[in-house]
């Protein structure tokens, strides 16, 4: 039986959470390679090693669509698995967006430090006006970056409803012991 733990509040960039499985992790990944694999699945993906990602079919996908990357790990106590979740977009949104809040942010810094140094030497730094209209771009990525994780949260709902049914399904090698 599965036990949701903790989930991080809903204005995280990537919710993650934290499930604990009666399972062996190798066991956990032949149970969602089946389920993966049945004629009426509505999730691609791929378990392997300890790790799964699972999305929905391409044409359910928008720019928005998440993903669900799973690390199954053995649970501390030495019974069963420790299955840690992350929702997020596709790599390549991901990264363009870290990749805007760091060549933003960055530039802020060097125009306030720039602005500072010139203001010490006291010296004019009409630089600094520039960090306002760049840290709006900032908030203005942040909140298409929220509305996203909305529109996107009955997508969200689905990939872990199928991860629920999957590792509470019992497998196969399952099967074949209690015969």
């Amino acid at each position: 039986m599965s036990q949701l733990q903790n989930i991080e509040p809903a204005l995280a960039f990537r919710p993650r959470f934290t499930l604990e499985s009666s399972h062996s992790p190798d066991t956990l990944i032949s149970v969602i390679n089946e389920a993966l694999s049945r004629e009426d699945c509505k999730i691609k993906g791929l378990a392997i090693s300890g790790h799964a990602t699972f999305k929905l079919p391409v044409e359910q996908q928008k720019l928005w669509s998440p993903q669900l990357s799973l690390e199954i790990l053995p649970a501390p106590s030495g019974h069963g698995s420790l299955i840690k979740g992350v929702y997020g977009p596709a790599a390549g949104i991901w990264t363009l967006f870290m990749f805007l809040y760091v060549t933003i942010g960055f530039t802020i810094f060097v125009l306030l430090f720039w602005g500072m140094a010139l203001i010490s030497l006291g010296e004019s730094a009409p630089m600094i006006w520039f960090a306002l209209p760049l840290t709006g771009i900032l908030v203005v990525l942040w909140i298409s970056a929220q509305t996203g994780q909305r529109l996107s949260r009955h997508q969200i709902n689905v990939l872990h409803d199928f991860l629920m049914v999957a590792i509470e399904q019992p497998s196969a090698e399952e099967n074949k012991g209690n015969r």
